[in-house]
Order: C-alpha cells, then structure tokens, then sequence
C-alpha cells in the first residue's frame, strides 16, 4: 500500500480542523465529526486545544482513502506557533492550503504558502467556506494567482490545467492550440509533475462545516500528492521527531518520519519512508 503524509495548513479560524474532521469521516476513520466549538474535535488533544478551540501542536491521524494510507497531520494556524508548523513540514509528502472563499487571501496563508514553496512541498489548494453568503471560488483564485502564484488553477478545469501544462511543454501547446484537451488520465501525471517543480497549484472548493468538495479533495489527494512507491532504505536509522503524543493506553510516543534504516524495540515499530508511532524513551 503507498503511504502519504500530508499537512493541512491555514489562516488562524479558516476551518483546518474542521477540515480535518470531515476528512476522517469520510474515509471511515471516525463514525462522527468533531465539533472545534464543543471541544470534541479528534485531532485537538490537548485540555487548552478543547477549552479555547484552536491547534496548539502538531497532531496526526492516519486514514485510508482508494488504497492509500494517509498519513493526516493537522497544523497550528496561529502565527505564535509558527515554529510547531514549520516542524511538522520536515515529514510531509504533500499540503493543503486553506482559503477563505468569503475573505481570500489572509496574511498567515501567504507566509504558510511561501514556506511550503521553499520546502518543495506539493500543494493543493482547498477555498472553504463556499456555503457562506458572499463566497466567491472566481474571486479566491483571482486573488491567489495575484498574491501567491501565476500557477493557482482549478482542478475542475480541463482546459485550464491543459493551458498551464501548455505552457512547461512544447508538444502540449501545439496540440492546445489546435483544440486539442487531454483526457483526465493523460493530463493528471503532468499536473503532478508540474506542482513537483513548484509551477502548479491546483484548487478545489466546498465547504468543510456542511462536509462538501471532501471527497475530491481526498481523490485530488490519492492522485497528486502520493509519492511513488520507494524501496526501503538500508543503513543506520535516520529520521526527525516532529510530534509529540500523550495515550491513555499507549503513554507517551512520538511521531517519526524516516529517511533510513528502521526503528524497533523489543518488536518492530516502523521501517522504511514514512512515519510511525512509538514509545518514546525516558
């Protein structure tokens, strides 16, 4: 099975952790959402995350979506826990960018999105909150080519995507000159290939709170942000530690990507790319 970790990053109150819920729901990892307002929400731990209703640390929750294992990591959107979220980017195959489709372009989600264009992270962009009046999906990827990048497309937009693709190779601008749209199979690999290079950022929308645009976001995900399948690294165990975890019944773990060899104890805990839980030391 390919493995894939993502990030959801956004705007402090752009509904990330609603997002993150709806996502759990529904790839059948929980059986109900979580409410950020009631304190329940799956991936806010902490007894200050429940009482105030914000991310303070990095969390993960693994789902599977289409035989994908989705490694999830939901994100601080506060500016003061800026450093929690530039950690957890050291274990990410691919991002979510949150916009607003009522406000647009916030100031915490273009610092966000020139930090994952530094790191080389693949990013989707997802404009929430689209059943609010005055939401306006046109308006947020206007102001997202303006503001972010030129390569803020729909990924609803076959033709759109065929003129951005045009533009990096020269045999698909021939053929889109002469009328020519790629089918979906032939088009995606080198949508895929072009958010790699940093050329690409396809957007989607819906809204998290009602639950809609969740399932082509997670099918955007499968598709665009699933590293190919890579052998297991030998060598000496290396990695970074980017999250901390409390248990009632496991205790204390820590969160782990990978980069060689393999992590075990009395029993194996994790091998190879990727991130596993296990119980810290000491």
């Amino acid at each position: 099975m390919k493995t894939c970790s993502i990030g959801i990053f956004a705007h402090v109150d752009a509904g990330k952790t609603t997002l993150s819920e709806q996502l759990l729901l529904a790839a059948g990892a929980i059986r109900t959402p979580g409410s950020v307002d009631r304190g329940t929400a799956h991936t806010d731990r902490m007894d200050i995350e429940r009482r105030r209703g914000i991310s303070v640390r990095s969390t993960c929750a693994p789902f599977v979506w289409k035989g994908v294992r989705v490694n999830l990591i939901d994100t601080p959107g506060h500016s003061d826990f800026s450093a929690e979220v530039e950690k957890s980017m050291w274990a990410l195959d691919g991002a979510v960018l949150l916009l607003s489709g009522v406000d647009g372009v916030q100031p915490q989600a273009e610092v966000l999105f020139e930090s994952l264009r530094a790191q080389r992270i693949p990013t989707l962009i997802f404009v929430n909150k689209m059943d609010r009046e005055n939401a306006d999906f046109g308006a947020a990827l206007s102001q997202a080519r303006s503001q972010l990048h030129t390569g803020v497309v729909s990924l609803e937009d076959d033709e759109a995507l065929m003129a951005a693709v045009a533009e990096a190779d020269e045999q698909t601008l021939e053929d889109y000159l002469s009328g020519v749209i790629y089918p979906r199979e032939k088009l995606l690999p080198r949508v895929r290939a072009l958010m790699g290079d940093m050329a690409l950022f396809p957007a989607l929308c819906g809204s998290a709170l009602r639950g809609q645009g969740i399932e082509p976001l997670l099918d955007a995900v499968a598709a665009l942000l699933t590293p190919e399948a890579m052998p297991e690294s030998a060598g000496e165990p290396c990695g970074i530690v980017f999250a901390l975890d409390e248990d009632p019944a496991m205790g204390r773990g820590a969160y782990v990507r990978m980069f060689s060899g393999a992590l075990s104890t009395d029993a194996m805990i994790g091998t190879g790319r990727g991130w596993r839980r296990a119980p810290a030391e000491g």
